[in-house]
């Protein structure tokens, strides 16, 4: 939609390298979060070809690796016209391995601007419409993985028929195992397919999302939103910025390592709540039933979203200013 043509890069050698830059009049290489192909770098380089990387990010695991590499990769990272880092932590990592601080720009992350755009695009579907036959607060439970219902199952149970919950599987293939999950704790609830193609009256306070693609759907009409993958260690959680945006009161599990920068950043300014066992949540709970915590929790996520967007047009904007554009 976006592009005229799609390409696969060719093998990072010089034969391969100088056939197809033949074919192709680069006037800037772009590459996104940390793709670094040495030969490429070298060949455009000496073109006189710039190179920059967006949303530039470095992994531990990655950091280790470069580090111990350090004299090889210096020259092919000063070989890059800019580096626009998507954290505090990589920018510092980047400057770590020899670039130089001229190059490196830190205007956040480009990938949650996305977001915005996903707000924009929520389509009135039946989802945003559903009316749960009692009107109690919403929780949804996002990208949520097996293993993280048995906490969540186990504290809503002590409070029945206080919650509307909607259970939002990460994967399409665990539909099932969620449903069967609901069996074992003897939670009555229906399918998300079977409310769209059905007109009775949903007397379940419990829906299983069985649909991908609607999980921002799902955030607008919550209370609360919990951020799977991240009760459950090794997978390192999902984006919690999601449900910040829609002004949600967020709430994540103790393991998410891949977002760990941006977690921590919130927590400390009381923008998402971290939840480690049953009782954490129970009182979390409780809270939601008792005061206003998920509209203050709520503006509170909403206004630290809002101070990480806009990477994008920095990232255009610097590149315009320095005429690369």
């Amino acid at each position: 939609k976006f592009v005229d043509y799609a390409l696969l890069a060719p093998f990072d050698n010089y034969l391969c390298l100088k056939l197809a830059l033949r074919r192709i009049d680069i006037k800037l290489y772009i590459i996104a979060e940390t793709e670094l192909w040495p030969y490429l770098i070298e060949i455009l380089a000496k073109k006189n070809i710039p190179v920059i990387i967006v949303n530039a990010i470095i992994s531990d695991f990655t950091f280790n690796t470069y580090y111990l590499l350090k004299p090889l990769f210096r020259k092919v990272l000063n070989n890059l016209k800019f580096v626009f880092t998507s954290s505090n932590t990589s920018h510092a990592r980047f400057l770590a391995l020899g670039v130089d601080i001229s190059k490196l720009k830190n205007f956040g992350n480009m990938k949650y601007d996305n977001i915005e755009v996903a707000k924009q695009a929520i389509q009135n579907s039946k989802l945003s419409k559903i009316v749960f036959k009692k009107s109690l607060k919403t929780i949804v439970l996002g990208s949520i993985r097996p293993g993280e219902e048995v906490v969540w199952f186990n504290a809503l149970l002590k409070f029945p028929n206080k919650f509307n919950v909607i259970i939002a599987p990460r994967h399409p293939e665990k539909f099932d195992y969620f449903a069967n999950e609901l069996k074992k704790y003897n939670i009555e609830f229906k399918r998300y397919s079977y409310i769209t193609t059905s007109t009775a009256e949903i007397n379940s306070s419990f829906i299983l999302l069985d649909q991908m693609g609607l999980l921002m759907n799902c955030y607008e009409i919550a209370d609360l939103a919990f951020v799977g993958a991240t009760l459950i260690d090794k997978i390192g959680g999902h984006n919690p910025l999601e449900p910040a945006a829609l002004s949600k009161w967020v709430v994540l599990g103790q393991y998410y390592s891949k977002v760990r920068e941006l977690v921590n950043e919130m927590a400390s300014q009381e923008a998402c709540t971290i939840i480690y066992n049953q009782k954490d949540i129970e009182n979390l709970l409780l809270k939601l039933l008792e005061s206003d915590h998920a509209l203050v929790y709520g503006k509170k996520s909403y206004e630290f979203y809002k101070s990480q967007i806009g990477a994008t047009e920095k990232v255009f904007g610097y590149l315009l200013q320095q005429k690369v554009l």
